[in-house]
């Protein structure tokens, strides 16, 4: 009798708990929703490495799970799991999965992988290409009398469908990222690459696909998962192809039209791009062909009313320059129709506030 009086006395402790639990999250703070335990949450999938040469990541479930979702169990995840990876399919609905070379005979072309919506609070998707190396951009001739020319990826290119504001690449982008939006009416989207077959000289890449989960209005029959939270600080700006959250890094981009954004983080105030190589195109006068264009550009003293930087140079610690703009930090690129010329290759790194 005393334990029954005990279990129902816990039981309302339980009752009286959970409804002031809830209570709480009923603020004017739609993040809140996130963590609210009146909204069914799934169980979280740990992530998990596969301890191989490639150390490709997965998520831990039991071996059963994983071969029925398409995985390839490699490993012990805790006692009763394996490390489920999904690097040599081609089609995956999973947090993440591996777009790879590995495997691929090489006779048909292009090579497409299906990345499909896991669920509806899947914003983003963030590509971190592991290994990318294509054959590099071909100098192509524009019309038969014109004596202008352009860079090309004619023989390989990377796509992507939609990609309505993702260009195709080329060449060799190891170590490279980039965001693709996904909108709410989207529930997949192709990953490609195109090649010249050949039997030398091959294609590599390796590209990991992290779905990214974004907070969305919810109420009390939309499911949420505890994922959003985890993702939260990886999230893009919207518009943004490349957004680094570190506070220095080396980069190096060329040939393409893209925003690059840079994580802002808490007692910096500003930004420093230190040139190490810049040949965009320009003519003779002072007109910009090709730019980088920073809000609140700065070089030395100079201060650039028009916020675009367009210079041919090969000088190594060529310049300095800075901004310290309020807002989102960021950094356009833009390359017309008739850039003939090389590109960029700039490092940078946050400027801590003076205060």
């Amino acid at each position: 009798m005393c334990f029954l009086l005990f279990l129902l006395l816990y039981i309302q402790l339980m009752y009286i708990c959970y409804g002031s639990f809830i209570e709480l999250t009923d603020m004017s703070d739609n993040l809140a929703n996130i963590w609210s335990n009146r909204i069914p949450t799934y169980s979280h999938q740990t992530k998990c490495t596969d301890g191989g040469t490639t150390a490709s990541e997965g998520v831990c479930k039991t071996r059963t799970q994983c071969l029925l979702s398409g995985g390839v169990p490699r490993g012990r995840c805790g006692l009763l799991s394996t490390c489920c990876t999904y690097d040599r399919v081609r089609s995956s609905n999973s947090k993440v999965s591996y777009f790879s070379s590995t495997d691929v005979q090489f006779t048909e072309s292009p090579i497409s992988f299906n990345v499909i919506r896991m669920n509806s609070n899947v914003c983003q998707l963030r590509l971190d290409f592991v290994e990318f190396d294509l054959a590099p951009v071909n100098r192509t001739q524009i019309g038969s009398n014109t004596g202008q020319t352009i860079y090309q990826c004619s023989v390989d290119n990377f796509y992507v469908i939609p990609g309505a504001n993702i260009p195709q690449l080329c060449g060799d982008n190891t170590a490279q990222h980039l965001y693709i939006n996904m909108p709410a009416e989207l529930r997949n989207v192709t990953l490609n690459v195109k090649y010249t077959i050949r039997s030398s000289d091959l294609p590599r890449w390796n590209i990991k696909i992290t779905q990214l989960q974004c907070p969305r209005v919810t109420d009390k029959f939309v499911t949420i998962e505890n994922g959003v939270a985890e993702d939260f600080l990886m999230i893009a700006p919207q518009g943004c192809l490349q957004y680094y959250t570190k506070e220095r890094i080396n980069a190096y981009a060329s040939n393409q039209e893209y925003a690059i954004c840079f994580k802002r983080t808490d007692y910096y105030c500003g930004i420093s791009f230190t040139i190490r190589d810049l040949r965009l195109n320009s003519d003779l006068s002072t007109t910009c062909r090709d730019f980088l264009m920073v809000p609140g550009l700065q070089i030395g003293t100079e201060v650039r009313d028009n916020n675009k930087l367009c210079r041919n140079t090969q000088t190594s610690n060529f310049n300095t320059m800075t901004t310290k703009a309020p807002g989102p930090l960021h950094m356009n690129f833009y390359a017309g129709n008739n850039n003939d010329v090389g590109g960029f290759n700039i490092d940078y790194n946050l400027d801590p506030c003076s205060y």
